[in-house]
């Protein structure tokens, strides 16, 4: 009789613990999942603000400067959601001059682009930012790296187009996952007609590995692998993401226009070796690759700015003279 109590109280004990494992792996893969495929708006204009501030730039003289020349709309994108673009022209309604549209990353809003918004307007661009799906002031509810984050970008250059004529001239710069953007966007045919070349800074490979620049931060005492075979199940189960789906390298490839790669030797966010197979995934020689060796992610326009500036003319000299 006591053998069979204790035999009981085992598999009592055995069935709990299984239980609760399987509880704690549910709960940990939802919220990992939750982590990667929604932003808090208040977060990533927080995030934003810090990195100005961190940088040593002042948002509010950026604001006053351009002013009178900024345009700030909600347009409805193409997927129905809330798209908040600022349009900043050198001098106001001057359409036509070129155009740079700056492409934020994970974790931020666009207010994040101003330091190269502020340098491309000064050498006389016109700057479109706005703000991804799930990011500061853009409604969508989920991010999807990529997939209709593309469909945002076409409503953005749709607009454009509304207000030039089609011999100005149209260049993407995205940094992080906003590179990534850039790539999709670009690397569909009917969407490359519209665009005169892109700059991609810190492009991530795959989905996966944007995803899991997350991890570090993130998972806590439970390991990593384990958090990232819970997080993509969930992702797949609850937000119908596949994360292995999406791979730049071979959307990369079907990039026409001239491309000016933007990497960096040692960041952790970025690996070197993810954002170089960006660009050899590029074809042809209408493409440059620069590595920077004493910056990280995103930091390399302040902090070898010099480089940065006289990368980026000598490439758009070089493809768009």
């Amino acid at each position: 009789m006591k053998k069979k109590k204790v035999r009981l109280i085992i598999i009592c004990i055995v069935a709990a613990l299984v239980a609760a494992s399987l509880i704690t792996g549910i709960c940990t893969g939802n919220y990992a999942a939750s982590e990667a495929m929604t932003m808090n708006c208040d977060t990533t204009s927080k995030n934003s603000k810090q990195f100005l501030e961190k940088i040593g730039f002042s948002e509010d003289d950026f604001i006053s400067k351009w002013s009178s020349s900024s345009e700030r709309i909600t347009y409805h994108s193409k997927k129905g959601n809330d798209l908040p673009i600022n349009y900043i022209c050198t001098q106001k309604n001057k359409y036509n001059n070129p155009t740079m549209i700056l492409i934020h990353s994970l974790g931020f809003d666009y207010s994040v682009m101003y330091p190269l918004a502020d340098s491309f307007l000064d050498k006389g661009y016109n700057v479109v930012m706005y703000d991804q799906r799930a990011h500061g002031n853009n409604n969508a509810e989920t991010v999807t790296y990529g997939q209709l984050e593309t469909a945002e970008l076409e409503s953005v250059v749709e607009y454009i187009q509304m207000c030039t004529d089609e011999t100005c001239t149209i260049a993407l710069l995205g940094q992080g996952t906003g590179a990534d953007t850039a790539i999709h966007y670009a690397s569909e045919s009917a969407n490359s007609k519209n665009i005169d070349f892109v700059i991609l800074e810190d492009p991530y490979s795959n989905a996966s590995d944007a995803v899991n620049s997350l991890v570090k931060q993130n998972s806590g005492i439970i390991p990593e692998e384990l958090y990232i075979s819970l997080r993509d199940k969930c992702m797949q189960s609850k937000y119908n993401f596949d994360v292995k789906s999406a791979d730049f390298r071979v959307m990369a490839s079907g990039i026409s226009v001239p491309a000016l790669v933007l990497n960096h030797k040692n960041s952790e966010k970025c690996s070197f070796t993810t954002s170089n197979n960006i660009y050899e995934s590029v074809p042809g020689d209408k493409k440059t690759l620069v590595t920077f060796e004493n910056s990280d992610y995103m930091t390399s326009f302040t902090d070898e700015n010099e480089k940065y500036i006289q990368s980026v003319e000598e490439f758009i000299e070089k493809f768009m003279s």
